[in-house]
């Protein structure tokens, strides 16, 4: 874009004193700008390579195994103040239910087309029977779910008035599984092994991720070419040793190498995290590192590689809810649709759970156009038509029949809305 010749249009109009100063700050803007994008595109993966990863999504198939949980929702509003207790009081208008959890990483990896297989411990109550219905209902195979009659199923309650969260409580046991349990679930992975192509492990210590789990689990994959990812929650990511990948955020990567002020790390101090992420490389054997970074973008470390950082696409934060799950199933679906590591990071972070990995474009755009085409190659019309009107919202929602659900509930049942 040449600049202007003020010289030859003098006559006709007078720039104000401050045009240099303007001008030299929209040429700045300008150069960040393509930076930017050669650093979240050029340098990542093109377009093309971007399109045969995506079009390989349905014919891959990721495990989830880890601890399933249901996110229940209680809507409302709240107009008055208890008169027994200075609280206010919430009136019901709706209600909602979700897969969270790894429950969340299977519904993130189904909705943009990839084949999903699940293994954890559910309770033998309503709740879990619900979940088990929900997977299933997804086309998703459940024959890794183990049911303990002891243990209820792991349910987080919100309550929600006027767009702010006010209070949550759980129903949970942390306690370890039964060993039988974790065996069951081991010989499962192996019997599915040779029809994955990639391996999710989504600890949310409550349990179900023990030791003896995760030995079986990298004794089964010794010598195999199937990726494990992991989405850590102990501090101590040697119990993790030797897995592919692991994708904590940067507060759980400080602390796995004994950093505690990680809030400082994350606001534009590259030295740190790559300090700590080459720290935790070195550690514990992983071959890559994403450390997921909220409104701060992403930041990749590779044994061997060259480090990369994803800046966030947008720095309008409303919820982030969920953007590990999206984060980690994106991640290792498209490991398993052959990508790199390099190429398999999500290009948004900040709105992962509301948008896809890779950028969308307007129906009738010719990148849209090409998508599908290829899509429908891969005899997926649906889901390639899915894709390119931009896939949002990667929780899958119902609602409840019954306003306040027990452990001995049994009428969970999903509407649509």
């Amino acid at each position: 874009m040449p600049r202007p010749n003020t010289h030859r249009f003098s006559n006709l109009l007078t720039f104000p004193p401050s045009y240099p100063l303007v001008w030299s700050q929209a040429r700045e803007s300008l150069r960040s700008i393509e930076e930017t994008v050669d650093r979240t595109t050029k340098r990542l993966v093109s377009r093309k390579r971007a399109l045969e990863i995506i079009g390989n999504y349905p014919a891959s198939r990721v495990l989830v195994l880890g601890d399933l949980m249901v996110d229940h929702f209680i809507w409302g509003k709240v107009s008055r103040i208890s008169p027994e207790a200075p609280v206010p009081v919430v009136e019901v208008t709706k209600e909602n239910l979700m897969m969270g959890g790894s429950g969340n990483v299977v519904s993130n990896i189904h909705a943009v087309g990839g084949r999903v297989a699940v293994a954890g411990v559910i309770g033998s109550d309503g709740i879990g029977d619900w979940l088990k219905a929900k997977l299933q209902q997804m086309k998703v195979d459940t024959d890794g779910l183990v049911q303990e009659s002891e243990r209820p199923t792991t349910v987080k309650t919100r309550i929600v008035a006027h767009g702010q969260q006010m209070v949550r409580y759980d129903r949970e046991s942390r306690h370890v599984v039964r060993p039988d349990s974790a065996d069951r679930i081991v010989r499962y992975v192996l019997s599915v092994l040779d029809d994955v192509q990639a391996i999710v492990i989504s600890d949310y210590n409550k349990g179900i991720v023990t030791d003896r789990l995760l030995d079986g689990v990298r004794r089964i994959v010794a010598g195999r070419s199937v990726p494990v990812c992991v989405d850590p929650k102990r501090t101590d990511f040697a119990v993790y040793r030797d897995f592919d990948a692991i994708t904590p955020n940067h507060h759980e990567a400080g602390r796995a190498v004994g950093v505690e002020n990680t809030h400082e790390l994350n606001e534009g101090r590259r030295a740190g995290i790559t300090r700590i992420g080459r720290e935790i490389i070195r550690r514990f054997g992983f071959r890559a590192v994403l450390i997921t970074r909220g409104e701060a973008g992403m930041d990749l470390f590779e044994r061997g590689g060259r480090d990369v950082h994803i800046p966030a696409e947008t720095k309008e934060v409303f919820d982030v809810t969920g953007a590990g799950d999206t984060a980690i199933g994106i991640f290792a679906l498209s490991l398993a649709s052959g990508a790199s590591f390099r190429e398999a990071v999500p290009r948004t972070s900040v709105r992962l759970s509301r948008r896809p990995t890779w950028p969308t474009r307007r129906r009738g755009s010719s990148w849209a156009r090409s998508a599908r085409q290829r899509c429908r190659r891969q005899n997926s019309r649906e889901w390639s038509d899915k894709w390119v009107q931009g896939f949002r919202g990667s929780k899958v929602q119902g609602s409840l029949s019954i306003p306040h659900p027990s452990t001995e509930q049994t009428g969970w049942t999903e509407q649509t809305e």
